[in-house]
């Protein structure tokens, strides 16, 4: 049996043509699809290395490590208790910084899990220090000056913050791995 001329594979011209849209609309959302994820990982790994950097502050800014400093050397001798103003200025200054770090938190600009795996101790212990204590009033900070803080300790002792899996990697744990075993497969001879 002969095919009309104006046939091929049983389409027409206008067939094929159709058939090259279709497998061209396909690529593009394929396409589409893929830059959407690479733009998500990225903008994922970017907030967690703002986070990771302005974490990182906290052990190497050299205005905190002063005040860190001065605020340990003021616990060691006891001074801080005989005169609280005269470290106001460096608990204020560390006080200012958490905060900072916590309302990039609220705006969405860190990420709270990690954050609060870095601070969760650490702030609890300046909070215990600074804002609890009868030292907060000696050092003349304010009850609200740095609620921030305490009402973020406080949500995380509540409900601390779990690691969030992006989609990015929800996407990877669902593909299948050449590294797992399949279910049913025969042990190996060696017993590994």
């Amino acid at each position: 049996m002969r095919l009309p001329p104006d046939e091929f594979l049983g389409l027409t011209a206008n067939g094929w043509i159709a058939v090259g849209t279709v497998a061209l609309a396909l690529a593009t959302f394929l396409l589409v699809a893929v830059a959407w994820y690479q733009l998500v990982a990225i903008r994922d790994e970017n907030k967690r290395s703002r986070t990771l950097a302005v974490c990182e502050r906290y052990d190497t800014d050299p205005v905190l490590d002063i005040c860190l400093r001065n605020l340990s050397q003021g616990w060691r001798t006891r001074d801080i208790h005989y005169n609280p103003r005269k470290y106001r200025i460096d608990a204020a200054t560390l006080l200012n910084y958490i905060e900072s770090v916590f309302n990039g938190v609220d705006e969405g600009v860190y990420d709270e899990y990690l954050v609060f795996s870095f601070f969760e101790e650490t702030t609890n212990l300046h909070i215990t220090d600074y804002l609890t204590s009868d030292l907060r009033e000696k050092m003349d900070i304010g009850p609200d000056e740095f609620s921030h803080i305490i009402k973020m300790c406080e949500k995380w002792k509540n409900n601390p913050p779990k690691k969030r899996i992006g989609l990015c990697a929800r996407l990877r744990s669902k593909l299948p791995s050449p590294f797992k075993k399949a279910k049913g497969s025969m042990p190996s001879p060696t017993g590994v």
